[in-house]
This record gives structure tokens, sequence and C-alpha cells, in this order.
């Protein structure tokens, strides 16, 4: 495999080597080392499957405009930062452990085009000592995604319609006539993808709704959308809103395929199933229907016991209960979390203190503390492996009166053998 480089390696031998000639060099003070950047290179992969050729890679990629950060390894702080073009040969550093990152750019939630690239190596500045870093290697490091409507389902669908792919809490839509690859930064705190169609399909308005929940990043997802004849039996495909045109018989199918850094394919299937509550229709406490799948979901022995209300939205009372118990005859693997509001300003601040879609038995790097210390939720070990517990927002729900409109918890509780019941919450501030 080719690799590309920009080095400035001879560079920095030879000020080492003319400043230990002549003198100039000035030893570090005491605490501090020398780092010398003058050897360091950044390299990227010029044959990286994932990212259209263009002809600034003719001769290689030009990666003089990627930025160069060192951060405090401790703290994580930036204590220097330049383009890599502009880098110092040699700079004295204060004694400690560091890591150096390149990266293409700042990356954006999501954007049209613009492959994310990012690489770090760790190192030591001990005292009196000249460090030298070497190759930092840097990878592809958001999601690629490209739609295509492919063969005779072109001819079917009407201009107006659209393809939007959600990742996290952004997202991009895709015409028909759509060429452009886009890129979604790393999820954090979720790893589920959403592939939304709104349209019409041979005359017939047409909406639904596929997702992918093993999204990662480093990797393409193509999204092909063809025409499947369907027999016309109501609700057979159980994706789609008057799906069948009644004279042909012709539905919607999608194919989703991942590729990796390396072009080797790491998932593909046909997306013919979704989460009962992204079901256009859905109501709390519907039961999950899967009609394409002849074999059956494990028989759930899950339980919510609650005295709140799962049919209307329960009032927020100043000093009121608001418990959940879960029970399960087989121990739970998982307690999924979702948090929704009409309310943008509570999305807006509720978004920036915590994720709004997480795991309780796996929680986000970082939040473990947050959720069981500030929200007093179960985390970890006592979710994971537990028969009964206890999700309990009393002390979080009175804060949703600041915000007035419905705010909904969607619990969605799985054990060990695959068993899962998926209920929401909602809480109407006025």
């Amino acid at each position: 495999m080719k690799t590309n480089r920009i080095t400035l390696a001879a560079a920095g031998l030879l000020v080492f080597a003319a400043s230990s000639c002549d003198g100039a060099w000035t030893p570090p003070a005491e605490g501090e080392g020398s780092l010398a950047l003058g050897t360091m290179t950044v390299t990227n992969d010029d044959a990286e499957k994932l990212v259209s050729s263009s002809a600034a890679r003719a001769d290689g990629e030009d990666l003089s405009q990627y930025t160069v950060r060192i951060r405090n390894k401790a703290t994580s702080a930036i204590v220097k930062e330049w383009k890599y073009a502009d880098m110092p040969e040699v700079i004295a550093m204060q004694v400690g452990d560091y890591t150096v990152t390149a990266e293409s750019h700042d990356v954006q939630p999501a954007e049209w085009d613009k492959p994310y690239y990012l690489g770090s190596a760790d190192f030591t500045i001990e005292s009196g000592k000249i460090t030298n870093i070497g190759e930092v290697s840097c990878k592809f490091s958001s999601i690629k995604v490209t739609v295509v409507f492919e063969g005779e389902i072109v001819g079917y669908v009407g201009a107006d319609s659209k393809v939007t792919i959600e990742a996290g809490d952004t997202k991009l839509e895709y015409s028909p006539a759509e060429t452009r690859a886009g890129y979604f930064k790393k999820l954090e705190g979720s790893s589920t993808m959403a592939v939304r169609f709104d349209g019409t399909l041979n005359g017939i308005e047409t909406h639904t709704v596929f997702t992918n929940t093993d999204v990662t990043a480093g990797t393409h997802y193509r999204f092909t959308f063809s025409s499947k004849p369907i027999p016309s039996i109501p609700g057979e495909s159980g994706t789609i809103t008057n799906p069948v045109d009644p004279t042909t018989g012709i539905g919607l199918n999608v194919n989703m395929k991942g590729q990796d850094v390396d072009g080797n394919i790491v998932v593909e299937e046909d997306l013919v199933n979704v989460k009962p509550e992204d079901r256009p229709g859905y109501q709390p406490g519907d039961e999950p229907e899967n009609p394409d799948n002849p074999d059956p979901k494990p028989e759930t022995t899950i339980d919510f016991d609650t005295d709140l209300s799962w049919d209307e939205p329960n009032a927020i009372v100043d000093g009121g209960t608001y418990v959940v118990t879960i029970k399960s005859e087989e121990p739970l693997a998982k307690l999924e979390v979702k948090i929704e509001s009409d309310n943008e300003g509570f999305i807006a601040s509720a978004g920036a203190m915590l994720p709004l879609e997480f795991d309780l038995a796996t929680p986000p790097d970082g939040y473990a503390d947050t959720f069981k210390n500030d929200l007093r939720l179960p985390v970890g070990d006592d979710v994971k492996g537990q028969n009964t517990v206890e999700f309990n927002i009393s002390g979080l729900v009175p804060l949703l009166a600041g915000f007035s409109g419905t705010h909904t918890f969607t619990l969605s509780a799985t054990d060990d053998k695959g068993g899962n019941l998926t209920k929401q919450l909602q809480f109407l501030a006025e």
C-alpha cells in the first residue's frame, strides 16, 4: 500500500548537526527538555478507497495544511498548535507526558465531500533530553455515506423525493440526483444511523425509515435503493405507508453495504426491519413487529412496574415521585434511554450536559459519574446482570418544568436472551 509523506526529517537533522557544531543551540532550562519537531513526519494513505481521487492527489496528497496540536496528556489542554508546514524545528517543553495529533481539518458534525483524517502519537519530555516523535499516521476517521438509486427505481421515484440520513443530532438530505458523499463526525454516546425515505413511489406517497445500529467511524456506508415487487397485502412490509401500486405491485428495497478503510466489506444486508418506535404510526405499548423475518423474536419476561401513565403525558408535580421498576426473569443486558422534547431550548440545554441517547448498562465514556452521582441513576453492574432495577428520575423531572412542552423518555430494557420491552413516558410542562 502506497504511503505519501511530507517530511522535515532531513531539515531537522541538519539543524541539530549545525547547532552542535557552532554552539548556537541553547540547552533547555532545569525541568525542561527539547522536542525535535523537525524529525516528525505526518503520513496519510494515498490508496484510501473511501475517498474520491482528485487532481491534488496526482503527485501525492498535500498535507502541509494539516493542523498539528500538542496536548497535555493528563489534562487534554492544548499547549502548542501549528499548521504542519509552519512547525518549528525544535522547541523547549516542560517535563511531562504529551499527545501530538495531526488532523486534516476541524471536523464538522456533517459535511459534503470532506473526509476527515486524524492521527496521534504519545511522547514524553525528559529533563535535558531531546525527544523525537517519528511518524504520525493519519487514518480516515469520519463516517462516509453515499445514496444510490439503482435500476428501475429511478423511473418510479418522484423528483421531490428525498433520503435523509440522520446520525446523532445531525442530518444530510440526498435527492435522487445527489452524487456527492456525505461525511459525519464520529458519533459520541450513540452508534445508530437512521435512513428515511420521504416522497412518491410510482405516484404513491411513501414514507419509510430504516435503522443501522452499529455505525463505526472509518467506514463507508452505501445505501442502494431499488424497486422490489411485493404482494399487495396490507402491512406485509411493515415499513412503508401505502407502499404498493395496485397495478404494478412495486415496493421499495434498500440494501446497505459497509466498507472499511482497507476495502473489506464489513456488513451487507437488506434493510427491511426497523425499530418499533421508528415505524410510521407507532404508539407506545405496541407489540414489536417483524413480518419480514420468519424467526420469532425471543419471548420477553421483562415488566415495567410504575404508578405513572404510559398512555398520556404525566403532570409535573413539585416533590412528586417518578419511578419505574424494571423486573426481568432473565438477567438484564441493556437499559437504553432516549430523551426527546418538542422544546428546542430544553434539547440544547440538556444536550450540553449529557448525551440524549445512552445505555445505562454500558454508559458512554466520561458519563458514568454524572449518571450515578448527579442524576442518581443505576449504571454498569447495577444494571447489567440484575433482575430488578429501579429507574428513578424524581430529581430530574422537576427540571423539566422550566421548559414548556412535551418531554419524552423512551425506555428499552433488553435481557441477556434477547428479550426486549420498549415503552415511552411523557411529561407535560405548561
